[in-house]
């Protein structure tokens, strides 16, 4: 057990710190570290809030910065990764499942670059995906996360509908887009009996038809939401992000007023120096930079036997 929060925030740091770097240190963090954190947390959403945090944040640092070495955990440990992913998506904290929706965000990017990754990796978690992301879709309580959700989705329906995943889901359904198609309105209907067949078959059609564009496809799934009842009293942050575009157009549009009125600022006036965060950061940066990292995988190995 890792009795000490602290201990997974220090490794957290140093692979976002150093990056591919660690790569070779992962496995060892990893399965001395990541394990045993998971044994701690995963009776539950909510006991041990610091190690659950960290834990999370070990992930995407590691999903973000140290991508390649997922495949030096070999299947099992791959598997317990993206399971963690899906199961951040799923907590009832927002700071927890943003983190969860970012993490999965980044490695389904990560995934769909290489042709070969798109066919073991789908082959395996596109129905987990697509289970679980539908399962907070449809929840009014992560509705905040309606964006990515959304994103997330049209990013893995579009790998169906462009066919680049070219091995079958199922072996009883050779074509892909039938059987994941079929799967989402069985699935859709079954949960939610105050939707009909129709309407729910026209709104997974939609999703096929918009997948290649962002915005007509979050429109389509913001509109099939809204007419469930779940949603149709308070639709309020499916429409965020419109909200903070339009808020943002409007603040640029009062500052382009206000320097009509005062004339021609002095150049420089929109220079903000560095934050000490910027600085800290950059100092860092150059110290991380030298020799003195070059034995990272010795360092993980006494700081795993050590701290834990």
């Amino acid at each position: 057990m890792c009795r000490d929060p602290e201990v997974v925030l220090l490794f957290s740091t140093m692979v976002e710190r150093l990056g591919p770097e660690m790569a070779s240190g992962i496995p060892t963090i990893f399965g001395k570290l990541g394990v045993c954190t998971l044994e701690m947390i995963g009776a539950d959403f909510a006991n041990y809030p610091d190690h659950r945090m960290n834990y999370f944040l070990l992930i995407s640092n590691i999903v973000q910065r140290c991508f390649q070495s997922l495949f030096m955990l070999g299947p099992d440990n791959f598997k317990v990764v993206v399971n963690s992913i899906l199961w951040a998506i799923k907590h009832q904290s927002p700071k927890v499942a943003e983190i969860g929706l970012n993490t999965l965000a980044e490695l389904i990017r990560n995934i769909n670059s290489n042709q070969e990754l798109i066919n073991q990796f789908y082959a395996l978690f596109l129905m987990p995906i697509c289970g679980d992301i539908f399962l907070v879709l449809t929840d009014s309580l992560h509705k905040s996360g309606f964006k990515q959700q959304a994103e997330i989705l049209r990013q893995v329906i579009f790998i169906i509908e462009s066919n680049q995943l070219t091995v079958p889901i199922d072996q009883s359904c050779p074509d892909n887009k039938t059987y994941i198609r079929n799967y989402l309105i069985s699935a859709l209907v079954a949960n939610f009996p105050n939707m009909s067949k129709t309407n729910v078959t026209v709104f997974i059609d939609a999703m096929f038809a918009n997948c290649t564009s962002r915005l007509p496809f979050k429109t389509a799934v913001r509109d099939f939401l809204i007419t469930m009842k779940e949603f149709a009293e308070d639709s309020e942050l499916l429409y965020s992000e419109e909200r903070q575009v339009h808020s943002h157009q409007q603040y640029l549009e009062t500052r382009r007023g206000s320097k009509k009125v005062g004339g021609d600022e002095k150049a420089g006036d929109d220079f903000e120096g560095p934050t000490r965060a910027e600085v800290v950061n950059s100092l860092l940066g150059h110290l991380l930079s030298g020799s003195i990292f070059i034995a990272i995988n010795g360092i993980v190995n006494i700081l795993v036997h050590t701290l834990i």
